[in-house]
């Protein structure tokens, strides 16, 4: 997360993985407990294997990284993907930033480890944070504070530790304002077609200030869930919240929420919360 139409966010102050706010060290066994919570259902059968590293501050170079510059850059201000934007946070020592998105006027969905700030052990109250629609390169078309927020029931906001559940990391910020009656918002897919395409949208860590586009996600050799959606697709810090998309009939439709990374053999695979888990009011 970052500032709105700040420069904030900026890569180097944010760990190499899609959790946002998170020292090294911490991160690195926030992987690896979420791995091994994950292993039966990632792994299988197939013997584990080095992965290429994740994309990130620390690790800008590699296929992972490629990957990343070759997404394809979408115009943020313009319809429909204006309703897609930064969730931001900033504060004396940390400014960072998630991707949101709007499926009501006044309602954006991200992810809920987002909202955490593991340096200090607390949630990030919701004044703090700004919601930037239709963000590029330092501009955006409207940006509005955070009334409050809607978690999983697992998240208690007065605890110091954060559940690294990847079926609860999901929340809802009510806006201040509702401006997706002047940017507009997404439709939840209420299936996925079979065949569709899906494709992650989001501001990734390396190209901060330009929304881009990753397409070709599906991992039909992933064993699915009900609550969890696997993917295969360039990812990495600054992603997390980003909507899993769908087209129908040349309209977007958010299929899921991006949560984590997670590694099946030479692969790295994205763990995104699926909309019909979760309990939208």
């Amino acid at each position: 997360m970052a500032s709105p139409a700040q420069s904030f966010g900026d890569t180097e102050n944010h760990p190499p993985f899609c959790w946002t706010m998170i020292k090294m060290t911490r991160l690195t066994c926030a992987v690896l407990c979420l791995c091994g919570f994950l292993w039966v259902l990632l792994s299988g059968s197939a013997q584990a294997q080095k992965a290429e590293p994740v994309c990130g501050p620390n690790q800008t170079v590699g296929t992972s990284c490629d990957a990343i510059r070759a997404r394809e850059i979408i115009s943020a201000k313009s319809t429909p993907w204006s309703a897609i934007g930064r969730v931001n946070y900033a504060s004396i020592k940390i400014r960072s930033h998630c991707t949101g998105t709007l499926i009501a006027p006044d309602t954006v969905l991200t992810a809920a480890h987002c909202l955490f700030n593991h340096r200090r052990k607390s949630w990030i109250p919701p004044e703090s944070l700004r919601f930037a629609a239709g963000y590029e390169r330092g501009t955006a078309l409207a940006t509005t504070a955070v009334e409050r927020y809607v978690l999983a029931p697992i998240h208690d906001t007065k605890s110091r530790s954060f559940q690294l559940i990847p079926a609860a990391d999901w929340a809802l910020l009510k806006l201040v304002d509702p401006i997706g009656q002047k940017v507009g918002f997404l439709q939840i897919a209420q299936d996925t077609p079979h065949g569709a395409e899906i494709a992650l949208v989001g501001y990734a860590g390396l190209r901060p200030h330009v929304l881009t586009k990753a397409k070709n996600c599906q991992a039909p050799h992933l064993r699915q869930t009900p609550e969890l959606l696997l993917t295969q697709c360039a990812s990495m810090q600054g992603d997390s919240g980003a909507p899993l998309i769908v087209e129908q009939d040349g309209q977007p439709f958010v299929l899921g929420v991006m949560s984590a990374i997670a590694k099946r053999g030479g692969q790295n695979i994205n763990i995104g919360v699926a909309t019909k888990a979760i309990p939208f009011p």
